[in-house]
């Protein structure tokens, strides 16, 4: 399996380009902005 990760906002023909590859190449898509709030957040794997 294939993995991409983005970083920055998506917009601007990103989400297209991402949803090509997914379809395309069947690639798992990781929002690198999105996986770092997540890790800040309560709870998370930075919090401990």
């Amino acid at each position: 399996m294939r993995v991409i990760g983005i970083t920055g906002g998506v917009g601007s023909g990103k989400t297209r380009v991402l949803e090509y590859l997914k379809t395309k190449y069947n690639c798992r898509i990781l929002l690198a902005d999105e996986a770092a709030r997540r890790l800040q957040e309560p709870g998370g794997v930075c919090h401990g």
